[in-house]
């Protein structure tokens, strides 16, 4: 009864769900994956997709499940410009090789860019990610090393490393889209808060962080579309808060930031349990429009508020 009521709820709040629309002119924010690490019978892991008139141009994270969402979306390899991996949780990155994989059978040739953040003892940096699954002679996928040079007319991957210790800056431009970065908080794991500026539109997707992260909040200020992550209930312990941002932090990270819209994203059951609630937390901070994604769900940004 419980959960039927949640997802009642949920229902109620979510942002509009045709996939369809992302296909169409405009920016567009769709959700290829909502939900975190625990496997989940409705909810991808998280992955997000930025669309431009019609076309697929940045991926961020493409966790466990996502790569089917990508599919369903009407989404092409081919037209990718980047993918931006915020950190190398498996919720965030497990689809990564699928990607790749499946890129092999499509018609793509030119190079594809990967960024990520720098590592730590327990944690690979993207470079020694990507080393470690494709290039080394004992890497777990080492058959799909071809995207090291993109021979055998396949596609290379180009790695850019992010230092989390610097300061915000652009780390990749292609025509009319930037991508800058800054590191952020999820207490030990090595993580990185993007803003892809897009055909005049802004789009900030920091992934999973805690609530202080005023380097990253200067960076977003005034974007179209924030997404943050409901992950923990408000009476989340003070270890779990730095990883995530409680419901009342995530209002107020968003009154700081002041985007036109807010998505909240990897929804954790812990937390959707008291929605209704942890919805009132956020907009007593935050007055402009809050959005509970679903998988596929799909946000528009040449719409006005």
């Amino acid at each position: 009864m419980l959960r039927n009521l949640g997802y009642l709820l949920l229902l109620a709040f979510t942002g509009n769900s045709d996939a369809m629309q992302c296909n169409s002119d405009g920016i567009a924010l769709q959700v290829l994956g909502s939900g975190g690490p625990i496997a989940d019978d409705t909810r991808a892991s998280t992955s997000y997709l930025i669309w431009q008139n019609g076309r697929a141009r940045v991926l961020v994270d493409i966790g466990g499940g996502s790569i089917l969402r990508l599919a369903e979306s009407g989404a092409r390899i081919e037209t990718l410009d980047a993918v931006a991996i915020t950190h190398t949780h498996v919720d965030h990155i497990g689809d990564f090789p699928a990607l790749i994989k499946s890129g092999f059978f499509s018609q793509r040739q030119r190079p594809l860019a990967l960024l990520g953040p720098d590592g730590s003892r327990l944690f690979p940096s993207i470079n020694q990610y990507f080393k470690n699954t494709f290039l080394s002679e004992d890497a777990s996928h080492r058959y799909l090393a071809w995207v090291s040079d993109g021979s055998n007319g396949k596609f290379a991957i180009n790695v850019t490393e992010i230092p989390r210790r610097e300061y915000a800056k652009s780390w990749f431009k292609s025509m009319d889209l930037e991508i800058s970065a800054v590191g952020v908080e999820h207490s030990i794991v090595p993580a990185i808060g993007y803003v892809a500026v897009i055909g005049n539109r802004r789009i900030a997707i920091p992934g999973d962080m805690s609530a202080d992260n005023p380097r990253f909040i200067e960076l977003a200020k005034g974007s179209d579309l924030l997404v943050l992550h409901l992950a923990i209930p408000e009476t989340a312990s003070d270890r779990l808060a730095r990883l995530h941002a409680r419901p009342s932090e995530i209002g107020l990270l968003a009154a700081s930031i002041q985007p036109k819209q807010l998505v909240l994203s990897h929804v954790m059951r812990r937390a959707e349990r008291q929605l209704e609630r942890h919805l009132q937390l956020i907009r007593q901070a935050y007055k402009g429009p809050v959005n509970i994604a679903t998988d596929l769900a799909c946000y528009p940004l040449n719409v006005k508020h």
